[in-house]
């Protein structure tokens, strides 16, 4: 993945510094200047970005970021992937399914791994943690949500030790291929692969009246499409104020950010909301997950953000404080400029419908009977993800941040053009229609 999807996850780390030279406040250590990041055929993006004032050879991790925005040979020689060839080492791949910081990580390091993974050495945990959780605490709980059991304890004592004790000491080992934790049913589930291979793919669709279906809409008019105005000046925010720093010693909301309640921003004109009606039936969520996108915006680059959430019914039946709460179950963030190429980034032309395939990684989450599952499109998520500030021309300057009206057009009937269905990876992208159906009913899907 290229450094623009995690870049502002490093900046604390490459702010931090200003610290321990002294400065009280890090803030009055930058300032902002403007900026051109080249793209194809002589285009170039302008753009106003935050940068320090101290000398640039004390900061050399933000003079990387500043001068290497797009995936190049810079950052691609440094990508680990192409040294995961061969599994010659037990590993056990651990991660947390609200991970705030590196969810991405060890799924992908687990799947690369896998290839090569001719000794069945290679191994995956992920249990309802925030990141490293599963090394403190019982793990009985997450924010608001509650988890029935100790999954904390019950990875270091039954499956880390046990783990170790096998490979350095011979004692017997009951370990699956994948061990995930099934929230929403709260339950460990044993896999002999991950994806499940047993899994199959299923399709919701955005419909009219901010409606969610498993069934394809039969509209086809040229008002099948819902739009919004995206203002810089107005930012969607990533969770509910008061956003308190990363790491701030009195508290922050930063580790749990991933469980907020989602109503939040689901009032706001920004943000594009579509929901089934109450489910009838458990769903299962189990494998990799992927929105399908067909958008238009009036500028020349835009961030689709998508949230995949679950709507718990008003009259919860364990807790009144969480009637009606709406737990983030998978989201991501995917700009624009990058949708054919990360390493060589191209304008949206405006009010062209474009497809945009946001990967919204993996899950094992059970969906109650009464619960409805929503989708949110916020316009952006300040600030845990920099501002679109760009027009694109060529070979000249901006006026600067603006507003942007984006259409979001919900599917035509047809299987290749669903909102969630099996997953393709950017590895694999390719942006014919006809190829996105090919791909989604070959892998094994989320939706079982």
């Amino acid at each position: 993945m290229p450094p623009c999807d995690r870049f502002v996850f490093s900046l604390w780390w490459v702010v931090a510094p200003l610290a321990a030279q002294g400065t009280s406040d890090p803030t009055e250590a930058f300032t902002k200047v403007d900026t051109m990041i080249p793209m194809r055929d002589g285009v170039r993006l302008h753009t106003s970005i935050v940068v320090p004032k101290a000398d640039h050879g004390s900061l050399p991790s933000w003079n990387d970021f500043v001068a290497h925005p797009n995936y190049d040979a810079f950052w691609q020689r440094q990508a680990i992937g192409p040294y995961l060839s061969r599994v010659t080492v037990p590993t056990l791949n651990v991660g947390g399914w609200w991970d705030q910081e590196d969810f991405y990580g060890p799924l992908k390091i687990y799947e690369l791994s896998e290839r090569h993974d001719s000794l069945n050495r290679n191994f995956l945990v992920v249990g309802p943690w925030n990141h490293g959780g599963w090394a403190r605490g019982p793990g009985n709980k997450l924010g608001n949500i509650g988890f029935g059991v100790n999954t904390g304890e019950y990875f270091r004592d039954s499956v880390q030790a046990a783990f170790f004790a096998h490979y350095l000491k011979d004692k017997p080992l009951d370990l699956p291929e994948a061990l995930t934790f099934e929230a929403g049913a709260n339950r460990w589930v044993r896999s002999d692969a991950w994806p499940r291979r047993t899994s199959r793919t299923r399709d919701l669709y955005f419909g009219p009246a901010g409606r969610l279906s498993f069934e394809r809409p039969l509209e086809r008019a040229p008002s099948a499409f819902e739009s919004y105005v995206s203002d810089p000046a107005h930012p969607v925010p990533y969770r509910n104020r008061p956003i308190e720093p990363t790491y701030y010693p009195k508290g922050s909301g930063w580790y749990t950010w991933l469980l907020q309640d989602q109503r939040f921003v689901q009032s706001r004109p920004d943000v594009l909301s579509w929901e089934t009606e109450p489910l009838g039936e458990e769903v299962v969520v189990r494998g990799d997950i992927v929105a399908h996108l067909f958008a238009a915006t009036t500028g020349s680059d835009a961030d689709w953000i998508v949230k995949l959430i679950d709507v718990y019914p008003e009259d919860h039946p364990t807790d009144p404080k969480l009637g009606g709460y709406q737990l983030m179950v998978a989201n991501d963030v995917f700009r624009g400029r990058y949708r054919n190429s990360f390493e060589r980034p191209e304008p949206i032309v405006p009010n062209a419908v474009v497809e945009y395939v946001v990967d919204l990684h993996t899950q094992d989450y059970r969906f109650g009977s009464r619960s409805s599952i929503a989708t949110r499109r916020p316009t952006s998520r300040t600030s845990s993800w920099p501002r679109i500030r760009t027009i694109g021309r060529r070979r000249t300057a901006s006026t600067g941040p603006h507003a942007t009206r984006r259409t979001s057009r919900w599917p035509w009937p047809r299987r290749d053009q669903a909102l969630l269905g099996g997953r393709r990876r950017p590895a694999d992208a390719r942006l014919s229609r006809r190829g996105v159906g090919r791909a989604a009913a070959r892998r094994p899907g989320p939706v079982r």
